[in-house]
């Protein structure tokens, strides 16, 4: 595997072309192969993904949007994807840990930048949007319904808009029990039939979630009116910053090494880190992340190697046979995206932190000792003063404003 500093210098040779202004870049070619590799497009897919035929189909993203609101997907009645994934809360909800039929272990992350994402939920579990989409549908704690009575839901109040995508539901959806998945009792009673047909309906309207969550793109902020400006003219671009964003851009380009995790045009490059986080009161003690990620991974029913995927031999399918599993991953979690970060606090897995000037703080300090495993070593503590914290600040709230 390449390491960060090759795939960074790689970028080197794709700097924009510059006006000429007979002066040299402002910028070194280290940060300049960083801020090369943040013009890509957030919402150009990171990878081909045919896991997915309807991805692109206008009908399924309407369908999409519809369903990301449908409380009547849950088991009360009352809580649907937009309960975690808050419109108006940029896609968060704003609490630590989220809540649906009970309070969750882990605080719901933004969807903005999905497409940029290789892997799923924040340990990983999942390998696209459309497997991360059925998770909360089923799960106890969460929205807590079944697939049978989903494919009720779904034949009673969405059958036009199911059928002209999919295709015709099966007929006898009216003589199926009411509920019914493979954690409950009673599933093996049921038929083959019912049991493929009723699985294939909820993957539907769990592809049809994902081709509306991929049309998501984050707003234009200050922060691309920048990268904007650099594709042709890097001293444009550097004068059209404040001095302490300067100071901040410096900061997180160099001394406190953030590029080497939030890289790319989501400021994050999709990957897995312990940073060393201590216990919270509030935080299952035996939540060990990215170690038990890829077990539920490989055993997901719904990923992107198994049946229920449009692409079973494929690229993303192809990774999962590669994944190894070991000790270092313990307490690994994926690492957010800096997108809109100024608005989605409280931040980290677990909600540690309430403000980003105590994230940064942590990291200045790195004074608490890991829940497991142990923190990567290549953070370090930070001489940073209160300025510098400032001024990160600022280069942050640009990604926000």
């Amino acid at each position: 595997m390449l390491s960060v500093n090759a795939i960074v210098l790689g970028f080197i040779s794709c700097t924009p072309q510059q006006k000429d202004s007979g002066e040299t870049s402002p910028f070194t070619l280290e940060e300049q192969a960083h801020l090369n590799y943040m013009l890509i497009q957030p919402s150009e897919p990171i990878e081909a993904d045919a896991t997915n035929m309807y991805r692109n189909n206008p009908d399924a993203i309407s369908l999409g949007e519809l369903l990301f609101s449908a409380t009547d997907l849950s088991k009360n009645g009352e809580i649907s994807c937009a309960s975690c994934h808050q419109y108006e809360n940029h896609f968060t909800d704003a609490l630590a840990q989220s809540t649906g039929l009970e309070i969750t272990k882990r605080s719901a992350p933004t969807l903005i930048g999905l497409q940029r994402q290789r892997w799923f939920n924040w340990d990983g579990s999942c390998d696209s949007a459309w497997c991360q989409a059925i998770g909360p549908l089923e799960k106890d704690g969460e929205m807590g319904s079944s697939r049978v009575a989903i494919s009720h839901v779904i034949s009673e109040k969405y059958k036009h808009e199911y059928e002209s995508i999919f295709g015709p539901l099966p007929n006898d959806i009216d003589s199926w029990p009411d509920s019914g998945k493979p954690s409950v009792e009673g599933w093996s009673d049921l038929s083959e039939e019912v049991q493929i047909e009723s699985t294939r309906i909820m993957v539907n309207i769990a592809k049809s979630i994902d081709a509306f969550e991929y049309t998501l793109s984050p707003p234009q902020r200050r922060f691309d009116e920048f990268l904007d400006l650099y594709k042709s003219d890097h001293q444009q671009a550097y004068d059209s910053l404040t001095s302490i964003e300067r100071h901040g851009l410096d900061l997180f380009l160099n001394e406190g090494r953030c590029v080497l995790c939030h890289s790319g045009s989501t400021l994050s490059n999709g990957e897995f880190h312990n940073i060393g986080l201590g216990e919270r009161t509030w935080l299952e003690p035996l939540d060990i992340g990215r170690y038990d990620g890829i077990d539920m991974l490989r055993v997901n029913e719904f990923n992107s190697a198994g049946q229920w995927s449009d692409e079973p031999d494929g690229i993303k399918s192809n990774r999962i046979s590669r994944l190894n599993q070991k000790t270092e991953q313990l307490g690994q979690f994926k690492t957010p995206t800096l997108r809109e970060v100024s608005h989605t606090g409280p931040y980290m897995h677990g909600g540690h932190f309430e403000t980003l000037e105590e994230v940064l703080q942590y990291y200045v300090n790195l004074n608490e000792e890991p829940v497991h495993g142990h923190r990567d070593e290549t953070l370090q503590p930070l001489a940073w003063s209160s300025e510098d914290i400032d001024a990160i600040l600022s280069f942050l709230q640009m990604t926000s404003e």
